[in-house]
């Protein structure tokens, strides 16, 4: 600077622009939510994706209908053993690293199951059941630590978007297929690539969405087996996901045999699932305005026994409103237990606790389905007595729905 020159003024250094905590609080939820979606439509395309192509399974590996219905029947019976332990490992490992890893575990059970030989089929489905009912377990602990003020409305979008997972992959299943010349090994092994995007979104935000450590704190798990209600609710999960799984695996299957295409019975698996996308998202909001599930419950199990009914009377004609009827029982009837294990819970490790109790067993109870109503159908040499069966299983759900509901209105979990 020259002698005599003015001195210019100092720039005051640019301070980084503060992000108000109800704003980074606010993202954050969003981030959460983004994180959990994906994962939820990620929970069903792998079990639903064999569905619409199990006759030609059962042709190309020489398989009778109730070693087919092991496809979907094995990962119930995962669910249900392995379901009880994930509240320990969650514990131990933290909700991060588990979540990681189960997803992990999905992608690799896609990918053996999409290789010959047939024992490959069999093994992809045992890993991705175990993998998926860790991811099921956990969902209600990170709902009621995240959104215990939103529990309806996070309930019902996640269960929504398991439901746009199964429209998804039923509906295009067969297509692709056709796409791939008539490989369904490759058209059911595509879902990996989608496991692997949330994979690779929890990566990168998973320690925002749930930090690494151990997010909860040792769950009362020998309390919630002497509850009352944790057993109804128990009875409750499983008879619903034994008639949603049975619906699941055999439902393009009693299509194809009273006479629509291949494309048609996957097109109406699909209706069911994207019916069933509003029916799981409004079911809990409404419940929830409401105070009270019984009347929820009660018109969710109606709409899956009139449904079934439908199907059962097989007028030519009815396939599409009785399926379209089923879907709205089907998927508001998840929404409505998930609702159960979080607004009768304490806190998130009494919701792991009783989501693990209660997937658990229920999902061991709902193993029987698919297996049995192929045996039903053999034995019978037609489909109506397994849907017979089937109705009287919505009519056993409605009653424990109804005990696990009645006697307390929404609020904490008290033992019984």
């Amino acid at each position: 600077m020259t002698e005599g020159a003015e001195a210019e003024p100092a720039v005051p250094p640019v301070e980084p622009l503060a992000i108000p905590p109800a704003a980074k609080l606010r993202r954050e939820h969003l981030l959460v939510a983004g994180c959990l979606l994906f994962v939820a439509f990620n929970l069903r395309t792998a079990i639903a994706s064999p569905s619409p192509v199990l006759p030609e399974i059962r042709h190309s590996d020489g398989l009778s209908a109730p070693v087919a219905g092991l496809l979907t029947t094995l990962p119930l019976l995962c669910f249900g053993l392995v379901s009880p332990l994930a509240p320990a490992l969650v514990r131990r490992a933290g909700v991060r690293r588990v979540l990681l890893y189960a997803l992990c575990g999905v992608t690799i059970g896609i990918s053996l199951r999409s290789v010959p030989p047939t024992a490959m089929l069999f093994i992809g489905t045992l890993v991705l059941g175990a993998s998926i009912a860790v991811l099921n377990v956990q969902m209600p602990g990170i709902v009621k630590s995240r959104f215990e003020a939103r529990t309806g409305l996070a309930t019902g979008l996640y269960t929504g978007l398991i439901n746009v997972g199964t429209a998804v992959s039923a509906g295009l299943t067969v297509p692709l297929t056709r796409a791939m010349g008539g490989s369904w090994r490759l058209a059911i092994g595509v879902w990996a690539v989608l496991v692997i995007g949330a994979l690779a979104l929890w990566t990168r935000a998973g320690s925002i969405v749930v930090p690494d450590a151990p997010a909860v704190e040792p769950s009362p798990a020998p309390r919630v087996w002497t509850s009352r209600i944790a057993w109804w609710i128990t009875g409750y999960m499983g008879l619903q996901s034994l008639n949603y799984f049975s619906v699941l695996a055999w439902l393009p299957t009693i299509l194809r045999d009273r006479g629509l295409s291949a494309s048609a019975a996957g097109g109406v698996l699909s209706l069911v699932g994207v019916v069933a996308i509003p029916a799981a998202i409004l079911a809990p909001v409404v419940a929830n305005r409401r105070g009270n599930l019984r009347v929820a419950i009660t018109g969710s199990t109606a709409a899956t026994a009139l449904g079934l009914l439908g199907l059962l009377v097989g007028a030519h004609g009815l396939e599409i409103l009785s399926a379209t009827v089923l879907a709205v029982g089907s998927g508001s009837s998840l929404s409505l237990a998930l609702v159960l294990m979080v607004v009768r819970s304490e806190d998130s490790a009494h919701a792991l606790a009783i989501s693990g109790m209660a997937q658990g067993l229920g999902y061991l109870l709902a193993s029987i389905g698919p297996t049995a109503v192929g045996a039903i159908e053999v034995a019978t040499g037609g489909w109506s007595a397994p849907l017979g069966f089937l109705v009287a299983v919505a009519g056993v759900c409605w009653m424990a729905g109804w005990a696990a509901a009645a006697d307390r209105p929404m609020g904490k979990a008290r033992q019984s």
